[in-house]
């Protein structure tokens, strides 16, 4: 990426934690101290944990499905559910959480219930603090044809997780691990011969945060939508790409997050992501999401894009009406896509949620086919003892081609 640009880039994180910010009212107590932004990773097995207690209104009106979320926040969500009910404290899904936010429960002033997991390095006070800590991910398969039936996936790693923490506004995180890629050796640089197994950076980010706007910018991925085996227009299957991300949170009658996404897909190519998205919890049992992407080409973010605050498809105008000629006006045709998300707590033992993708839709050529694609699903938690049984089902369908693929997702 030029200079320029990457001047650009850490300008908007300095500005955000110099003093910009959305307005606070309706905003809880405790989301009005600043803190470090650390993100728990969108494809993060705690999520599980997360949507259990929101399913059963025990987590009312939190947002989760604009991910990755920031963890002092889950944290501060998980004291104001224990102090409306201290009863949530025996729930199993509550102590998993509370067990790997000890750190940020502790560094909000409360006592955590489990004691954190020592951190092989822990040096200085909360002002500036610099940690780091082991981390594992295992995700696997089962193949009875094989004869070694269970096998990891290329997602799993070991990893050491770097923080560096200038309170109360900036925060560095970085997670570097061992990880196999199959069938890639000569694209990667082994660490042993004849293997996959390659040290990678896994994701890192620059943050900065002040009040309820946060600004990160570095290397991740996002998962946009309630879907449980992936979501329709931004989804983690797509794997981390490098980012700049502003997202804005309000909290009151009706509480709102705001978020403006820019990705580069490919530099090489000079293939750019961009989307933002907009959600609502409109009253304690429903959740309503509007997302937009679109995937342009130019030599470099756009900054229209990357302020996300027009609709894509008028940038793409301004975009072809600035080109010198027809040739270079076909360049600047963008994909945009647009996709809405509800979800609906029906009881305390029953969840619904859907989302409807939008690529193209025929309004003026009938030859032109309609290419959209849809996804409804159920989560049912019952108790069963002191834990609980869940019941989960989802169908997704397309009509026709939707977009190019990018890694496993749409986008």
């Amino acid at each position: 990426m030029p200079n320029a640009q990457a001047r650009l880039l850490l300008a908007a994180i300095i500005a955000c934690a110099a003093g910009a910010s959305l307005p606070s009212a309706g905003v809880l107590v405790r989301a009005a101290s600043a803190q470090p932004a650390e993100f728990l990773p969108s494809f993060h097995a705690l999520y599980e944990d997360l949507e259990a207690l929101v399913a059963r209104g025990l987590l009312p009106s939190y947002p989760i499905h604009t991910r990755p979320l920031v963890r002092a926040d889950i944290a501060r969500a998980l004291l104001e559910a224990r102090d409306r009910d201290r009863a949530i404290e025996s729930d199993l899904h509550y102590q998993r959480l509370a067990r790997e936010l000890a750190r940020e429960i502790a560094d909000l002033d409360s006592t955590p219930p489990f004691p954190e997991t020592g951190p092989l390095l822990d040096v200085g006070a909360r002002g500036q603090r610099f940690r780091i800590a082991l981390a594992g991910h295992a995700r696997g398969d089962f193949d009875e044809k094989r004869a070694i039936h269970w096998r990891l996936r290329d997602e799993s790693s070991l990893a050491a997780r770097m923080g560096l923490t200038l309170w109360p506004g900036f925060g560095a995180y970085e997670e570097i691990g061992v990880t196999r890629i199959r069938g890639q050796r000569e694209f990667i640089d082994a660490i042993a011969l004849h293997t996959d197994l390659e040290a990678t950076v896994l994701r890192g980010e620059l943050t900065g945060r002040v009040k309820a706007l946060t600004a990160a910018l570095g290397y991740d991925s996002f998962r946009w939508g309630p879907g449980r085996r992936g979501t329709l227009l931004l989804s983690d299957a797509a794997g981390p790409v490098n980012f700049l991300l502003l997202q804005g949170s309000v909290r009151g009658k009706v509480g709102v997050t705001g978020s403006a996404l820019s990705a580069v897909i490919s530099a090489a190519d000079h293939r750019y992501l961009a989307a933002h998205r907009i959600e609502f919890e409109i009253a304690p049992r429903w959740s309503v999401g509007l997302s937009e992407a679109v995937r342009y080409s130019s030599d470099g973010l756009d900054p229209l894009y990357v302020a996300g605050f027009l609709p894509y498809t008028v940038i793409e105008r301004i975009r072809i009406r600035e080109a010198s000629n027809d040739s270079l006006r076909a360049l600047e045709r963008a994909n945009v896509m647009a996709s809405a998300d509800v979800a609906f707590r029906a009881s305390p033992a029953l969840a619904l949620y859907g989302e409807l993708l939008v690529d193209d839709y025929a309004t003026k050529n009938n030859g032109m086919p309609n290419r959209i694609g849809y996804q409804v699903g159920f989560r049912s938690d019952r108790p069963w003892g002191a834990h609980a049984v869940h019941f989960l089902g989802e169908y997704t369908r397309f009509e026709n081609l939707v977009a190019e693929a990018y890694g496993e997702g749409v986008f």
